[in-house]
This record gives structure tokens, C-alpha cells and sequence, in this order.
């Protein structure tokens, strides 16, 4: 029997875990999502994504949300999760990908409204669960790659290392790794999974130059209670996003984007409409 899967939030996390559900071909039953764009823009979101390319199936807008290979998919505009009506659907996977309901309280506005677990795609506080499987195997499977890299390169296990086939095939466990180098291939690659490579050096400069030789430059973070030093090394931090004693930076009110390898132009905050606007230069004299 496949799982009934809602999603609160079809955005971009939300229409994303669609499309990798779609296209792995899960044993998923989508009962609805809910989000306030329209369902033709929704329908235009989801055909047309910058990343990923046209989506392959057959997209469109309904009265009541999209169609998607001739299957309904319900759109609701709720902006209290406890109204939704997943019970009367039958819920039984609630994807919460709005980054707005992030803590037990609130999430369990979704249980209220007759979900059974409720799946938390933002950093979250008070969870049932501190981690989760990784997308598919092909994910698991880089994870695990980078750290069998880093241990051939001379890196030692802290913790983890190891996949978890007990809780299911895309489990990785929680990895630290100590004596991490440059030349490993997680210094390089975005291991997108739970591991954290431990980098040794002796003074600010050293770690600025380290946390700068990478073609990447979305986010990087540090800690410190010296507004001096925090001064000074967000200034030299190559990178489009700087969390400064926070891990959680994302918001809409925020300009989201990085510098070199890592993209141009930004999503959110007024920042984001720049790539939408054309500039118009006027140049007027001889005015009598």
C-alpha cells in the first residue's frame, strides 16, 4: 500500500521532495499540499524549475490545485496547519516545509489535523527524531565515498562512519572526523549528509585561508565573542552569507545567494527581484 504523503509548503523544498519522489518512482500517494500562490503559478513552478530543468511529467492547474499524469493533487490555502483537513484525506505523512512551524508545539498543529507524523524539512527544536534518511542511494552512497576518502587520506572516526541498515537503506550515522585535510574529497564536494570534518590551525589567518581555498562560496559560519575579530573575519570570508554564532540563516526577508562557483543574483528579500527588473538609463540636456 503506498503512503499518503501531504505537504505544507509547495515551494521550493516542497515541490523538490515531489520531484524526487516522482522520479524515483516512490510508493507515495499524494493526498494534497497546501500554500498560499495560486495553483497556475504553482503549476508554472513546478513544470519550469531553474535547477532541475522542466519537470518530466504532465503539469496543470485545476479550480482546486494541479493534475499532474491525470492525477488530482488538492491545493489549499490555509494559513493554520491544526484546519487542514489531513484526517478527512488520510494523511499519513506531512511534510512541514514552510520553515515556519519548526518546533513540537506547532508542528503538532498537524497531528491536530489528523496527520499521523509530520516530517520537519528546517532545522527543528524538540524533535521525536535528530536525524533522518538521506534522499535516495545514490546520496548515501557519496557519504560514504567522502569518508572512505578522508580515511585513506589519513583522517580518524570520532563518531559514525558507518551506514545504519538497521533503520533502512538510506541511513548514514552522525560522523565526525578528526585530522581532516585539503586534499580529501569532502573539502572539495558538498557531502550534503551528516559528517563534520575537524580542520586544525593556529591563528585567524590560517583559518580564513583555509575557509576561503574552495570554488564554493554560498555560506560560511564562526563563532566568537569578540566583535573586533567578528568584524574582521566576516569582512574576509569569501562567501554570500555569513552566520555569525547562528546556524539557522534563512529568511525572507534575508537576500539568499553566493559569490564565485556558487551562483549569482539572490532569491528573497528586495535583493531578489533585481534579476527580474530591466535597467533604464536616462541621460536628458539642452533643456532651455
Amino acid at each position: 500500500m503506498p503512503v499518503r504523503v501531504g505537504s505544507n509548503g509547495f515551494g521550493r523544498i516542497g515541490r523538490n521532495v515531489f520531484r524526487a519522489a516522482y522520479a524515483s518512482q516512490a510508493d507515495i500517494e499524494w493526498v494534497g499540499a497546501n500554500d498560499i500562490t495560486d495553483p497556475e503559478t504553482t503549476a508554472h513552478l513546478l513544470k519550469y524549475d531553474s535547477n532541475y530543468g522542466p519537470f518530466p511529467g504532465q503539469v496543470q492547474a485545476t479550480d482546486t490545485g494541479l493534475r499532474v499524469d491525470g492525477k488530482e493533487l488538492r491545493i489549499f490555502a490555509e494559513r493554520d496547519p491544526a484546519a487542514l483537513p489531513w484526517g478527512e484525506l488520510g494523511a499519513e505523512v506531512v511534510i512541514e516545509s514552510t520553515g515556519l512551524f519548526t518546533d513540537r508545539e506547532n508542528a503538532s498543529k498537524h497531528l491536530e489535523a489528523g496527520a499521523k507524523k509530520v516530517v520537519i524539512s528546517a532545522p527543528a527544536t524538540d524533535p521525536d527524531a535528530q536525524i533522518g534518511p538521506m534522499i535516495n542511494i545514490r546520496a548515501l552512497d557519496k557519504i560514504a565515498r567522502h569518508v572512505e576518502d578522508a580515511l585513506a587520506h589519513g583522517a580518524r572516526v570520532l563518531a559514525g562512519g558507518k551506514r545504519l541498515p538497521e533503520l533502512g537503506p538510506h541511513y548514514y550515522a552522525p560522523t565526525v572526523l578528526a585530522d581532516a585535510t585539503h586534499e580529501m574529497l569532502l573539502c572539495g564536494e558538498e557531502t550534503f549528509g551528516p559528517v563534520v570534518p575537524l580542520f586544525r590551525f593556529d591563528d585567524e589567518a590560517e583559518a580564513i585561508e583555509a575557509a576561503n581555498n574552495t570554488p564554493f562560496g554560498l555560506a560560511s559560519y564562526f563563532y566568537s565573542q569578540d566583535l573586533r575579530r567578528i568584524d574582521r573575519v566576516s569582512r574576509a570570508l569569501e562567501a554570500g552569507i555569513v552566520g555569525i554564532n547562528e546556524g539557522a540563516l534563512s529568511s525572507e526577508a534575508a537576500p539568499f545567494g553566493g559569490v564565485k562557483e556558487s551562483g549569482y543574483g539572490r532569491e528573497g528579500s528586495k535583493y531578489g527581484l533585481d534579476d527580474y527588473l530591466s535597467i533604464k538609463y536616462l541621460c536628458q540636456g539642452n533643456l532651455a
